[in-house]
């Protein structure tokens, strides 16, 4: 059995690449039941919290410094030309998973740069970090998933970039990916009122 982190990670919700468009396929349907501590508060995604993390991370990203600094593998090479908000709507759309796991994925942002002193959410990074969370909590909160190879056609890397990223962000997270149902609704509730702002 997992066992929940004890320490609560930074309020920071959420961030992913370039996409891919075009794709008109549907996604599979997906399972709510609640993994890991966290609470099954909604049977579909809940566009509030979506709405939330997408006005929580256009902050991140506008107050970003992006001054060169040390780049990591989760820094583009170019500014994506694809604006974050419209990014994460494409997450949404294809990813088809729970407003749980979007709460998850914000939970992991935090807690990686927490972890990760010089990286911050910013215009070069916020499109990688977000895909990845998102790839995270999914595998770790739903029942079905798709392959690796659809999550980065999704998101639009290669399979490799997707799995260096996926691996990195394990390692930083110390392969602690189970959620104290207090932080979940922390997070969730930070989510809500973003949404409201």
């Amino acid at each position: 059995p997992r066992q929940p982190d004890a320490r609560p990670p930074a309020d920071a919700p959420v961030g992913a690449c370039r996409l891919k468009e075009g794709s008109s396929e549907q996604p599979p349907q997906r399972s709510t039941i609640g993994h890991g501590g966290v609470p099954p508060v909604a049977s579909k995604c809940d566009a509030k919290v979506v709405s939330g993390m997408i006005h929580a991370i256009s902050e991140a990203v506008q107050a970003a410094d992006d001054t060169p600094g040390e780049r990591t593998a989760f820094h583009s090479a170019w500014s994506p030309s694809v604006p974050i908000e419209r990014y994460l709507l494409h997450l949404l759309r294809h990813f088809n998973c729970s407003m749980e796991t979007w709460v998850v994925a914000s939970v992991y942002v935090g807690r990686f740069l927490e972890q990760s002193p010089g990286l911050n959410l910013g215009a070069l990074t916020s499109h990688r970090l977000l895909a990845c969370s998102l790839l995270l909590a999914v595998k770790f909160h739903e029942d079905d998933i798709m392959s690796n190879k659809d999550y980065a056609d999704i998101c639009g890397m290669s399979l490799q970039e997707l799995n260096r990223l996926e691996t990195l962000m394990v390692q930083g997270l110390d392969y602690n990916l189970a959620v104290h149902p207090e932080v979940f609704e922390m997070h969730r509730r930070g989510l809500l009122e973003m949404h409201c702002r």
